[in-house]
Parts: structure tokens; sequence; C-alpha cells
């Protein structure tokens, strides 16, 4: 709601600074939207806060952008399926949230996992700063 009311109030500015207005709209827009990929693997797998969980959210949608790019681009398709096939919604969750989770998940794990001595990776006493 917030992004609809801040484009009327771009359309109502001059052109030089409702233009600006409107490209910095599109652009929290769409680091929401991105951001917002990566915050179901990150609540399922770690213990965070709710100000961390969006930090760190924001940083992966912007420090992984090959990830972020693949996964807005799924859910595009999703969404795009979902406009033209109702019944879609039904048949595609799954499909979607498994492979946003694939890829999001070595993503996450690699960077906010601590390795432990053996080699291997633990969840347990993750450490997220």
């Amino acid at each position: 709601m917030t992004f609809v009311h801040a484009t009327q109030v771009a359309s109502t500015l001059p052109a030089p600074a409702g233009a600006g207005v409107r490209v910095g709209v599109a652009m929290a827009g769409l680091l929401v939207a991105a951001a917002s990929i990566y915050v179901f693997p990150l609540m399922v797998g770690y213990h965070v806060s709710v100000g961390r969980l969006l930090r760190l959210s924001a940083l992966f949608a912007i420090g992984r952008p090959g990830t972020t790019v693949r996964s807005l681009s799924v859910v595009i398709v999703a969404g795009a399926l979902s406009y033209l096939f109702p019944a879609a919604p039904l048949l595609l969750t799954a499909v979607v949230a498994s492979k946003l989770y694939g890829w999001c998940e070595p993503a996450i794990t690699t960077a906010v996992t601590p390795r432990v001595p053996d080699g291997r990776l633990s969840r347990a006493g993750a450490v997220v700063s």
C-alpha cells in the first residue's frame, strides 16, 4: 500500500523529483521482493531475531545476485501462470517453494553456518552476525 501511495505522491511532484521518487519506489519494491525469497530458508533453518532475519535476507538478496535473479524469475513465471490459470497456485506452490529453498539454502549455509573442526557443517552453534 505504501508503494501505491508513494507513486501517487510522485505524480503530484515536478518531473525530475517525481521520476526520482518513482525509481526509488521501484528499487525498494524490488529489494523487498528479492529479500522475501531468503526469509523462509533463514526462518526455518536458523534461530535469529526478526530484525536480524530481515537484515540478513536483504544482504543475501543484494550479495547473491545470481540466485536472487533466478529465484525472482521463478516467482514471476509462477505469478504469470497463476494469472492465466487460476488453479495453478494449488499445483505450483510446492514446486516453487522447493526450488527456491533448494537454491537459497546452499548460499545461506556457506555464509551463515560456521565450520566445526572436523570440517562438517553444523547448524547447532550457528553464529550470525
